[in-house]
């Protein structure tokens, strides 16, 4: 009944196109998300593709549903999946999984901003291997969110969990899952890069694996000619403590400011975000994995991401991307 009523609600509201945040999972898409939809104020539409979270029956280590990031080649064999992924970026009624996401932030500002918002920004961390053909085949604008993939793969591997109240590892990233799913490598992409073949001749730790995976979504946004010249990129670290640049992104979002940002709103803590220092979670790693992430990252040409946890701005603004908001 409560889905029925909220789909009903999002049909009266949202008239423009809605844009899209992408990232890879952790790499800080729900952190900008609620900002966004606390300065924007607009509805948000939660992990369309992300609909495994939401029923538990699902066994992570063997249902390769699971983890299907799609691609261009994907979505051309599979025109329903194509279909479903164009009616979301059209403004299209969420369906179930997203409701309950909605619902779950649905207090009455919230259902009052279903009705009362014209922006709608569609959150994504599985689509980031889809962005070139979300480029030719959708309209709306998006963004792509570039975070030091050692940080990402800190914030997996380290993830809270505590379902009867003792701290266990998220049932997404197990060691069991991990060494089952992980790294996540596409026919083409084995070709595309000659690095991976001697990458997976290493004794992997799970870390590792994580962070091949984690390279992989962000090189596929980074090498796609479309979505390079379509969408902005931005450096996750370049929104720490900086209005500006969240203004920038929304700007280019083309969503409503309706309160200005300020550093205290991206301190705050969120659902799912801490306010401790973002910079930190790399320390959680041992010398050996972050050792072997490096490894990884100058392997497969992201050097612009140091050891230390910092990413250098000059060399991520060599790539020339057109829409980058970096420092």
């Amino acid at each position: 009944m409560k889905s029925t009523i909220l789909k009903s609600l999002w049909g009266l509201g949202g008239t423009s196109t809605p844009c899209f945040i992408s990232g890879s999972p952790r790499s800080g898409t729900t952190w900008i998300l609620e900002v966004l939809e606390k300065i924007a104020e607009a509805r948000i539409h939660w992990e369309p593709l992300n609909w495994h979270l939401y029923n538990s029956a699902y066994d992570r280590s063997t249902d390769p549903l699971n983890w299907m990031r799609p691609n261009e080649e994907t979505l051309e064999n599979h025109p329903e999946l194509a279909q479903e992924l164009s009616r979301i970026l059209k403004g299209g009624v969420p369906s179930k999984p997203a409701m309950m996401r909605i619902a779950h932030l649905s207090a009455i500002q919230n259902a009052v901003r279903l009705v009362s918002a014209k922006d709608t920004v569609v959150k994504f961390v599985f689509a980031q291997r889809a962005l070139s053909w979300m480029a030719k085949n959708t309209a709306g604008k998006g963004c792509v969110i570039l975070r030091h993939p050692m940080s990402v793969v800190s914030s997996q591997y380290h993830h809270p969990y505590r379902p009867d109240g003792k701290w266990a590892q998220h049932p997404e990233w197990t060691d069991e899952v991990i060494c089952a799913s992980h790294p996540m490598v596409s026919l083409l992409e084995a070709t595309q890069y000659s690095a991976l073949e001697r990458l997976m001749k290493i004794d992997l730790l799970p870390e590792g694996r994580l962070a091949i995976t984690a390279c992989l979504d962000m090189l596929a946004a980074l090498n796609s000619p479309e979505a390079k010249q379509k969408y902005a990129f931005v450096a996750y670290e370049s929104l720490l403590g900086s209005p500006e640049n969240f203004l920038k992104l929304a700007n280019f979002l083309d969503l409503r400011i309706k309160v200005q940002p300020t550093v205290e709103e991206l301190r705050k803590r969120s659902r799912t975000t801490s306010d401790q220092n973002k910079n930190s979670g790399t320390a959680r790693l041992s010398c050996e994995a972050r050792d072997q992430i490096q490894m990884i990252i100058d392997e497969l040409g992201l050097g612009f991401y140091k050891q230390d946890g910092s990413l250098d701005h000059a060399a991520l603004k060599a790539l020339k991307l057109p829409n980058l908001i970096s420092d």
